[in-house]
């Protein structure tokens, strides 16, 4: 069975476990920060490039 472009779903449980591991693998790290400056959200590892003030 043949499956055509019309048939691909974009959402449902198998298309958000695709798109999770696509952005763990493939994904370049990132820091999200607000305008003050205040970190919302880090993805990958980022001390290569970035890495937080000593506390």
């Amino acid at each position: 069975m043949s499956v055509g472009l019309g048939l691909v779903r974009k959402d449902g449980p198998f298309a958000i476990l695709v798109q999770k591991a696509l952005l763990r693998y493939f994904v370049p790290p990132a820091v999200v920060i607000n305008p003050k400056g205040e970190i919302l959200f880090v993805n990958g590892r980022t001390a290569a490039t970035w890495s937080p003030p000593p506390a």
